[in-house]
């Protein structure tokens, strides 16, 4: 059985959509109200997506895993400038 989206069939992953078993990133931003993702931070994150037509999917049953990662990298962000680019100057 596949593990992850992008290695469902087609017909497993338009199933999956159907039957609202996946959520795209609009619908996780409307989850998350804050704060806002697409799907380069998605993959940067870690959390397992698909394009469809439009819109990037991820399993809806991920989303709390997806809440789980934001918050760890909000921490870390939280603990001091790391290893984040300098603000540009004006």
């Amino acid at each position: 059985m596949p593990t992850t989206l992008a290695e469902l069939t087609e017909a497993e992953f338009k199933a999956l959509i159907a039957d609202g078993q996946t959520m795209n990133v609009g619908r996780i931003n409307e989850g998350l109200r804050r704060a806002r993702i697409d799907s380069a931070d998605l993959a940067a994150l870690g959390i397992d997506a698909r394009r469809d037509r439009n819109a990037t999917h991820i399993r809806a049953s991920d989303f709390p895993g997806l809440c789980q990662a934001l918050a760890t990298h909000f921490q870390q962000l939280a603990q001091g400038p790391g290893d984040r680019p300098a603000p540009q100057s004006a």
